[in-house]
């Protein structure tokens, strides 16, 4: 039985009346690799129903691979369709099957339908932003991961950064679009410029003698952009309230301004709520601190 089907959006339980006419609709995911969403509508249009599926929850929209207008009961075909790939299902009462979306498509084709999937496409494409499109066609050109083989402390990262982006949404709402928790031991935050970015990461420099949570603004240009943000130190140290460490990096094109709070073991899980406080609180300061004059960067 379909789990979601209803005017409005999906609902869980199946319970509408059947309507005679909508859409039933094949959909993917590029953060979803190898699952294939199968749903209908008895809204207006398919596209309303494909662009509502992006929600905080999802970490780049949905792709339509096909809709058909389906003119007597759209609940009816789309219960056949779950029926026949009740084996791929993944969740019951969830609409995704790890099925190839031809499999389906092949099935509605077969179907007294009307193929809308041209023009359901392009309006659901019109109203995706080309930063979600962006974030999108990122997801789908990064390899999968096998998780088989991430090593203990990727493991980890993507532990804390499950628990951390969550945070920072709730903490510094319409920050950051990112959702995705990564493997890696840093996460960057935009700053509205392409070249300067803010930072959180677990650091281990040459020399030191443990880890530490290293809040940072980067700076892709070290050569010209830092300089001049260097000549504004003493009024940006008098209105921020951290210990704000100019690292120029000599060896590299970048630089950053960075705090610390050392120690910081990321394999200690019983302190990431105070890591993940800090960094909070930190991050949400250096960005109160950085804004004006990054923004009035050349």
């Amino acid at each position: 039985m379909s789990d979601h089907h209803d005017t409005t959006g999906d609902q869980a339980g199946g319970g509408e009346a059947a309507s005679s006419e909508g859409y039933v609709y094949v959909a993917t995911n590029p953060a979803m690799p190898d699952m294939v969403k199968i749903g209908s509508t008895t809204q207006s249009d398919p596209q309303s129903r494909i662009s509502s599926l992006f929600t905080t929850s999802v970490p780049v929209p949905f792709e339509l691979e096909y809709a058909a207008a389906i003119a007597d009961d759209p609940v009816k075909v789309e219960r056949a369709l779950h029926e026949a790939f009740q084996p791929q299902r993944l969740h019951p009462k969830r609409e995704f099957f790890k099925v190839e979306p031809y499999q389906v498509i092949a099935i509605l084709k077969l179907l007294d339908v009307a193929d809308v999937t041209e023009q359901a496409k392009s309006e659901v494409e019109a109203e995706i932003s080309q930063e979600d499109r962006d974030a999108r066609e990122l997801v789908r050109r990064r390899p999968t991961l096998n998780f088989d083989e991430l090593t203990e402390m990727q493991a980890l990262y993507i532990d804390w950064w499950a628990e951390f982006l969550p945070a920072i949404h709730d903490a510094h709402p319409g920050w950051s679009n990112s959702r995705t928790p990564s493997y890696a031991n840093w996460m960057n935050f935009p700053s509205g410029r392409s070249d300067v970015r803010y930072g959180l990461s677990f650091a281990y420099p040459p020399g030191a003698l443990n880890y530490s949570l290293r809040a940072e603004v980067y700076f892709d240009d070290g050569e010209s952009v830092y300089p001049l943000l260097a000549a504004q130190r003493s009024a940006i140290e008098s209105e921020c309230n951290l210990a704000l460490r100019w690292e120029p990096l000599e060896d590299a094109r970048a630089s950053r301004v960075a705090v610390y709070l050392d120690p910081a073991n990321p394999a200690d899980r019983a302190n990431w709520p105070e890591y993940r406080a800090w960094a909070l609180k930190t991050l949400g300061e250096l960005r109160r601190t950085f804004a004006a004059p990054v923004k009035d960067l050349p």
